[in-house]
């Protein structure tokens, strides 16, 4: 479309781009004069300064970026305002009783330099036309009171009128000159008020948590900051809104202006709206009312909220990606531990068939007993399958099925589960009935791997010593057997997947698999495994899991 074309267009109140376009009842709160006879369409348009303009079919409004020069309300500005004038009058007061008590005993000399300090203290106190104000009348008075013919506006001696000129010159300049150092030095008291609440905006955006509730959290804060009436926020990602304050502003007028793609002020309505941007990149859009705030302040804050949203983002997606790596390593690590367990069950079956086959005069009880062996170690191996494929079937968030469990009873479910061995040698010496939130069937895998080692690598016939306690916020179960020793350099190294010490290797057969898929499955809950060994006392596996509540 040409520049004719479009001139065109909006010379017929029809915008070039349609979605830069939006009814009167859209930008609701936008327009400081609303149409009584139906909507309006208003249309942003660009001029050569660089301010935006909105056109209508009733009124133009013009949009300006200038920064004003402090962060004072209405109010403050009225309150200043009375308080210049009644300085001001004070002041004209003063002089004009001065001079009338005091205009036959006072020198013109002496009478000037009170009059001067009396404005330079009107030009620091108030503002520089309460000044201007009190130079005029102190001259008119100095003239009045003073000179001669005392009691007339007129002087006869040259002397006295320059003297007079002088005192007014000198009394405008200085009150100009303090106008404007007082005028500095309130900028500089605003400027660091502004940096201060900035730096607080920016510290508290950063402390913020980034989860649920985020952007609530960082409307409020630019609420507080800017001490305004209400805050909009709208983010792209996920296109909501989170509003601090009670908004008039409809949804629709948000999306609007975001689709408009640039920024813009109504001064007369205290509404700021701002592009939220990430690089290149439109993130969300920013929409603040607030009467004592101004443009400068406005575009100091879009970067601070741009960046915490984006810090959100990127702490969300870490998270999440660390959360499905995580999961998927405790799949892999569930899988491992359930093929593990095949072993036990294949080679109970293995030997029990291999008895079957190679005694045939074996008496009908012997028989009926390998028989039922089998069949217990087949269904054993078939529910072990069936788990197998249900965790390869599971998303990544499905893995575990937490409930609240008795480790106790975990434990001897585990003993049992392990055989007549196991149930001879391994003792819970000391229960506990503290309860943890767990998946049963993943935390008994880390249980069995460890019980095993102690069964395989302990000396033969010693006990098997368990000990549960609650310490403090976990709960804490140690397993020890004596006749085992790990040398402190690999006391890390046996959790790694397919590592065997070379010291117990040779003492039984293995994969090297049963303590990585222990720690997993222990990590899993949020817990931890250590190991302590001594070449005399013997090695302890300790998992500290945390008690119900506790788990973060």
């Amino acid at each position: 479309m040409s520049s004719e074309q479009r001139n065109r267009h909006h010379q017929n109140g029809d915008s070039a781009h349609p979605q830069y376009t939006a009814t009167s009842k859209e930008f609701h709160g936008l327009s400081p004069d609303s149409s009584a006879n139906g909507p309006v369409k208003t249309i942003a348009t660009h001029n050569a300064s660089g301010r935006h303009k909105c056109e209508a079919g009733i009124f133009p409004l013009r949009l300006s970026y200038a920064p004003l020069i402090s962060l004072k309300g209405r109010d403050d500005v009225k309150r200043i305002r009375s308080r210049s004038v009644l300085i001001g009058a004070a002041a004209c007061a003063s002089v004009s009783v001065f001079g009338y008590l005091f205009n036959s005993r006072v020198e013109l000399a002496f009478a000037s330099v009170l009059y001067l300090l009396l404005t330079i203290f009107v030009a620091w106190q108030a503002r520089l036309r309460a000044a201007i104000v009190t130079a005029v009348w102190a001259t008119v008075c100095l003239d009045f009171f003073f000179t001669e013919p005392k009691l007339a506006l007129r002087m006869i001696s040259l002397a006295d009128f320059w003297s007079v000129v002088a005192f007014a010159s000198v009394a405008l300049l200085v009150s100009h000159l303090s106008s404007r150092i007082r005028q500095q030095a309130e900028n500089l008291k605003t400027q660091e008020k502004r940096q201060r609440a900035l730096y607080e905006l920016s510290s508290a955006a950063l402390s913020l948590y980034w989860g649920d509730g985020f952007g609530e959290q960082l409307a409020s804060l630019v609420r507080k900051t800017l001490h305004a009436e209400f805050v909009h926020l709208w983010t792209v990602r996920d296109e909501r809104n989170y509003i601090a304050g009670w908004s008039h502003v409809e949804p629709g007028s948000i999306r609007a202006a975001f689709m408009a793609g640039r920024d813009f002020d109504l001064s007369r309505n205290d509404i700021y709206v701002r592009l939220l941007k990430s690089g290149v990149r439109d993130i969300g859009l920013l929409w603040i009312k607030a009467a004592d705030t101004d443009p400068f302040m406005a575009d100091s804050v879009v970067p601070i909220i741009s960046s915490a949203l984006e810090r959100a983002r990127a702490l969300n997606n870490e998270v999440t990606a660390q959360s499905e790596q995580l999961s998927e390593q405790l799949r892999t690590s569930v899988l491992d531990g359930l093929a593990h367990a095949f072993k036990t069950p294949l080679t109970t079956i293995a030997l029990s068939s291999a008895g079957l086959a190679e005694l045939p005069d074996m008496a009908r009880e012997q028989r009926s007993g390998l028989a039922n062996i089998i069949r217990k170690e087949a269904d054993r191996l078939n529910e072990i399958t069936q788990q197998v494929l249900k965790t390869a079937r599971l998303e990544w968030n499905q893995v575990l099925s937490r409930r609240e469990i008795s480790l106790s009873t975990l434990l001897e479910e585990v003993i049992h589960s392990l055989g007549s061995e196991a149930q001879m040698r391994i003792h819970v010496t000391s229960r506990n009935p503290a309860l943890v939130e767990a998946d049963p069937s993943v935390l008994k895998i880390a249980f069995e791997q460890i019980l095993e080692n102690a069964l395989k690598y302990g000396q033969a016939g010693t006990e098997i010593p368990i000990e549960i306690r609650s310490v403090k916020t976990l709960v804490s179960v140690s397993i020890h057997n004596t006749g085992s020793y790990i040398q402190p350099e690999e006391q890390e190294l046996i959790f790694t997947r397919f590592y065997r010490s070379p010291s117990m290797a040779y003492r039984a057969a293995g994969t090297g698999l049963g303590l990585s898929v222990a720690r997993h499955a222990v990590e899993a809950h949020s817990g931890k495994i250590l190991v302590q060994s001594d070449i005399e006392a013997g090695t302890t596996f300790r998992i500290d899991l945390p008690a119900i509540g506790e788990e973060k």
